[in-house]
């Protein structure tokens, strides 16, 4: 704060790293005149590969609006589940709106995002979004629009990060249908992507409409199983949780090419949500079973 000449609250802190060991803070305190220093107008992309751990790729994203413009950056390629875990994700802009509508804006968008992205179902201690308005635009936004291009920003960085995830060969798009609202999809998305089993399905490209029924069912939220179908990539594989006759081979051969669409609809209301998530890979269980 005194380098930058701000107030100490001004300054927010995330963490990332091996959870256990305290921060190197003398390290930390050593670097930030450096830091400061080397302020300049492409620090943002200098930023986004910094904050990078197992990370391939630095991850930014923009969106211009009428008068106005959002950017973003984010980290993460594994302990990320809904509620973001070691995500983390700086979004800036130079419109004028209060923090209020900012706070309401970002959760909502949060919801609809980041907490829809499921890399390994795994979540951790240090998830953390920040949305920072300067005003400098002078603009003030109409809230609807400004929404939607925050959703834009927020959901290219959730899908860096999916196809970035540790050792992953596809991300898989999975959409709830009919449930009893769009909080409890959502968990239900969650429940089964968590799944082991059907994570290990998605690597192989093996539309095994079971799996995922079993896992939705093992969870705490309602479904329907006389009303549940399941479709991947537009193709229905099951109905009223009975198997169908379609052309599996021609299937498989899709669903091998690389990412593919899960759709399931689990028949106890009109709630809705997109999960975005990844497939489990045995690159993955090698890399995490190395010593850190």
């Amino acid at each position: 704060a005194e380098g930058l000449g701000c107030r100490v609250p001004d300054v927010l802190v995330a963490s990332t790293g091996p959870i256990g060991p305290p921060l190197p803070i003398d390290s930390i305190c050593n670097a930030i005149p450096d830091a400061i220093g080397a302020l300049n107008d492409q620090s943002g992309t200098e930023a986004a590969t910094a904050i990078m751990t197992t990370d391939t790729v630095n991850k930014e994203a923009t969106a211009v609006g009428s008068g106005y413009v959002i950017g973003g950056m984010a980290k993460g390629a594994a302990m990320v589940r809904p509620d973001m875990a070691t995500m983390l994700a700086v979004l800036t802009t130079d419109a004028v709106l209060s923090w209020q509508a900012l706070e309401t804006m970002l959760r909502r968008v949060g919801d609809k995002t980041f907490n829809c992205l499921n890399i390994d179902g795994c979540p951790s201690t240090n998830d953390s979004v920040f949305l920072l308005a300067s005003g400098a635009a002078g603009v003030r936004p109409d809230l609807e629009e400004f929404e939607q291009r925050l959703h834009d920003v927020c959901l290219d960085l959730a899908l860096q990060m999916a196809r970035d995830g540790e050792m992953t060969d596809r991300v898989i798009t999975v959409n709830v249908r009919g449930a009893v609202n769009d909080a409890i999809a959502r968990e239900i998305g969650r429940t089964m992507t968590d799944s082991d089993l059907v994570r290990a399905s998605f690597y192989g490209g093996d539309p095994n409409w079971g799996r995922l029924l079993a896992a939705a069912g093992a969870g705490p939220f309602p479904v329907n199983p006389n009303a549940m179908t399941v479709s991947y990539n537009g193709v229905e594989v099951a109905r009223s949780s009975v198997q169908l006759d379609y052309a599996r081979n021609a299937l498989l051969a899709t669903l091998r090419q690389g990412d593919f669409s899960v759709d399931v609809e689990v028949g106890t209301g009109e709630g809705q949500a997109t999960i975005y998530a990844c497939d489990l890979t045995p690159g993955y269980v090698t890399f995490n079973s190395e010593p850190s």
